[in-house]
């Protein structure tokens, strides 16, 4: 998450479930329901990532989803 990536930031993207595995969300950029995090990165090294995620709205599965949208 460390590489190329801002030290905060807002992502703003929409949740839904996937169309094919159902029991999984994946987000979209137009289909959903809206869901807002501030991700700020506090400390990386090559391994892992510290990331305090402040919700600005409360979907399921929200941090993971968001944070796998952003390559994390």
């Amino acid at each position: 998450l460390c590489v190329n990536t801002p030290p905060e930031g807002l992502i703003d993207t929409k949740l839904q479930r996937h169309p094919l595995r159902r029991q999984e969300m994946r987000a979209h950029p137009t289909e959903g329901k809206e869901a807002k995090s501030v991700c700020k990165v506090l400390a990386c090294n090559p391994h892992l990532s510290l990331v305090e995620v402040q919700l600005l709205t409360g979907r399921t599965h929200q941090i993971r989803v968001h944070l796998k949208s952003v390559g994390a």
